[in-house]
């Protein structure tokens, strides 16, 4: 009866294991908006909590986040007193103490079962025992029959002893099996899942009343991005063309963002946040130049590593993942989760720029190779909303011939939310993005924009004549420098970068070369001579420019060649012919721009005239 108590302690103890639970918030991600570096986290949950103080423990979050911008937000209904971040370091510890526990267990079970095994032994011994004395002769033992009916009552009580204890005993054997086999299972998952640190917040809130605490808690990651891609495809030149904005969105920060409302914002938390200033630029001759180290006193470091560690100025505490940047260069790093930083100076360099998101930047001078320093806390710009498309119907021309067409979206995927200093688009649609660091392509925006189509060539340097597209207010599509795939006819015909960074009211693209628009470049020799005058010689040179449309609709072609340009004043150019073409006269660059009719030609003609000295030498084409 002893072993059977145990048993039953051992099930109690066990059962109860398992019976005892951990009281948790649990949140879900919400909404997440994503930067061209890192990622805002936004979770939301509900818990009951009861009048007074309650502690809010939120646990398993991401070991990528920023701690410096957690945001924790709860209903009017309950007031937060305190916020509280930490890493879990306990996860090793508490692995281990499971892992111990469940071994002790284990052994238990396991002692108890070879006790229970050899009671089986010990009751197979008495059976068998029993069986072999069964046969009792009186004529050989004198046994009466009174000791017969005596003997056969105790044979069937002790055998029928031995076979229910035998019979519990297989029972209890089974329980323990099982037991052991449950136990054996939890200790291989303990040992097989790996140690990962998670963040932990604790909410301390208080509330007058029992009441639903709602609440809501964002914060910034490190390990997420999005880059911009376009597909560029343009069915002919009578139609607009079709730009499709695409976002190559990865993460690995250790949570799933599933069925999540997605933003993508052009900003960057780590990026500077004031304007640079630029140093004095000093020109000498390498002769006069000497190399030192600049000292303190003149307010730079020159070459070599600077080390520090940024802080909140209030709090002391690091900031990680701090930008810090050279001034006056591109050259830049981040503080690490200590707030800790190292950088190897160029040459001249003499201060750094700092910057943090929700914090003032600083412009900090390099007087030493260990420095110190601590930002305070500033203001977020505030964000104004725009909602839908801003398109207008347009006038423009392609090949001579005037079209009307009306710039939209066909579909409104997006809604675009334009800040003072960035744009961010909010997919409409929920999206999950698995955190295993590969790129997920999602689908932004699809355009179609008017464009004016022509050609260009340079027949000196290339005989091609390339077809452009001109796409005017551009800058209302919010177009972000990137990578684009090029399509002309259905046909994948090459790669560009998109830069709509440049300051043109038009932005143009190239879809390539067209092989039924001919030119040709060719020197007239019977018109090229060379001449001498005193003590000058004279070269003229001249040329002819033919073009051929073999299409059946007219074009428009912009043509441009050059003539050279003297530097030095024993060297004259003299233009002699142009064909109606507009000369630079600093660069030396022709420009003609004219339409050709469907199947027809078009020849132009240029020439001009070199005089020198003729003890020098010139060379020409």
């Amino acid at each position: 009866m002893k072993t059977c108590t145990t048993v039953l302690i051992l099930l109690f103890i066990f059962t109860n294991t398992h019976a005892q639970e951990k009281r948790e918030l649990k949140t879900e991600i919400t909404h997440v908006t994503v930067f061209s570096i890192g990622a805002q986290i936004h979770r939301a949950g509900n818990m009951e909590v009861m009048e007074g103080k309650t502690l809010i423990r939120l646990i398993g979050l991401t070991p990528d986040m920023d701690p410096k911008s957690v945001q924790v937000k709860v209903n009017d209904e309950v007031t937060i007193l305190s916020v509280a971040h930490e890493w879990n370091t306990s996860s090793a510890a508490n692995n281990t103490k499971n892992l111990d526990s469940l071994n002790r267990i284990f052994s238990h079970l396991d002692k108890v079962a070879g006790q229970l095994q050899m009671r089986s032994g010990v009751l197979d011994q008495k059976l068998n025992l029993l069986t072999q004395n069964s046969n009792l002769r009186s004529e050989t033992s004198g046994v009466t029959s009174i000791q017969l009916e005596s003997a056969l009552t105790l044979f069937e009580a002790t055998w029928m002893s031995a076979n229910q204890e035998k019979l519990l005993i297989g029972h209890q054997l089974d329980s323990l099996e099982r037991l052991k086999a449950e136990t054996t299972k939890q200790i291989a998952v303990i040992r097989g899942t790996p140690l990962i640190s998670k963040s932990e917040i604790e909410v301390l809130v208080i509330t007058d009343h029992s009441t639903s605490a709602q609440l809501e808690i964002s914060y910034i990651v490190k390990n997420a991005g999005w880059i911009p891609k376009y597909d560029i495809r343009a069915k002919d030149v009578s139609q607009p063309i079709v730009v499709m904005y695409k976002a190559e969105v990865h993460q690995q920060t250790g949570e799933v963002w599933k069925n999540v409302k997605l933003s993508l914002s052009s900003a960057s938390p780590y990026t500077r946040q004031t304007a640079p200033e630029l140093q004095t630029w000093k020109l000498t001759t390498l002769a006069n130049t000497t190399f030192r180290r600049i000292g303190p006193s003149e307010h730079a470091y020159g070459t070599g590593m600077v080390t520090g560690r940024v802080t909140d100025v209030e709090t002391g505490e690091p900031l990680i993942f701090a930008n810090v940047m050279v001034s006056g260069h591109t050259l830049g790093t981040q503080t690490d989760m200590n707030g800790d930083f190292s950088i190897l100076l160029p040459q001249g360099a003499s201060s750094l720029e700092v910057s943090y998101t929700g914090y003032t930047s600083q412009t900090v001078a390099i007087t030493k190779q260990l420095m110190s320093i601590r930002l305070k806390s500033g203001m977020q710009l505030e964000s104004v909303e725009i909602v839908g498309s801003r398109n207008r119907a347009t006038d423009y021309y392609t090949d001579g011939v005037r079209l009307n067409s009306m710039s939209k979206a066909p579909e409104q995927l997006t809604v675009i939310i334009e800040n003072q200093v960035s744009v961010e688009f909010e997919l409409k649609n929920l999206t999950t993005i698995l955190s295993d660091g590969k790129n997920s392509s999602l689908e932004v925006q699809t355009y179609e924009i008017p464009a004016a189509y022509h050609y260009e060539t340079a027949p000196k340097a290339d005989r091609g004549a390339y077809l452009i597209a001109t796409l005017t207010n551009w800058e209302k599509y919010y177009l972000i420098e990137g990578q684009a795939n090029l399509y002309f006819k259905n046909t994948y015909i090459g790669k560009t970068i998109l830069d709509p960074l440049n300051l043109s009211d038009t932005l143009e693209i190239s879809l390539g070369r067209d092989p039924e628009v001919l030119v040709e470049r060719i020197k007239e020799d019977e018109f090229t001579k060379k001449t001498f005058l005193g003590t000058n010689t004279i070269i003229e040179k001249n040329f002819k420019l033919t073009f051929r449309n073999k299409k059946p609709y007219p074009i428009r072609i912009q043509v441009f060649d050059q003539v050279p340009v003297s530097v030095n004043d024993v060297v004259d150019v003299t233009v002699t012919g142009l064909s109606g073409g507009i000369l630079d006269e600093k660069s030396g660059i022709i420009k003609w721009d004219f339409s050709i009719d469907p199947t027809s030609n078009k020849e132009l003609y240029m020439s001009y005239a070199v005089k020198y000295p003729s003890k020098e030498r010139v060379v020409l084409e």
